[in-house]
């Protein structure tokens, strides 16, 4: 049988099945939330998640040049004014990031912008999504195949 809505616990965080759980590791889920997005024309929100989880998971004291490279891009094509995928964020989330600071004071003004769009999806996106056809099609999929899970 399927999943259904109630076997996701978004909301619960000592759930494996809690939003952050979901898109920190997840690759079927990440990948269905943020196709779904891109069809609600707000992939922008989706696409920051995927790649600020990427960033969550690197050990920044190993590869420091890959963390460089991907804050960079995070910030060229999320944060920055007139960035093509401009994010939804406050003004002062916004201004926190200071493109001269330390990694680790960019990735911290990250990870707030983060907790930002993270509410922002599950509020609008994702209730969305979880009360669609097509989250009903991609549960059904993923139960015939749970081999989707943490592949690409």
């Amino acid at each position: 049988m399927p999943p259904v809505l109630s076997d996701f616990d978004f909301f619960n965080p000592d759930s494996p099945s809690h939003f952050n759980a979901i898109t920190d590791a997840d690759f079927y889920w990440k990948d269905r939330l943020s196709e779904f997005a891109g069809k609600e024309f707000s992939r922008e929100n989706a696409e920051f998640l995927r790649i600020t989880s990427t960033l969550r998971q690197l050990d920044i004291t190993r590869y420091p040049e890959t963390a460089e490279t991907l804050v960079n891009e995070i910030y060229n094509n999320f944060v920055r004014e007139g960035s093509s995928s401009w994010i939804n964020i406050s003004s002062p989330a916004r201004s926190s990031y200071n493109p001269e600071g330390s990694i680790g004071e960019r990735i911290a003004a990250l990870n707030t912008m983060r907790t930002q769009i993270i509410n922002l999806v599950k509020t609008d996106i994702l209730g969305r999504y979880l009360n669609s056809g097509t989250f009903d099609r991609d549960a059904k999929a993923y139960e015939a195949n749970p081999r989707f899970v943490n592949t690409r």
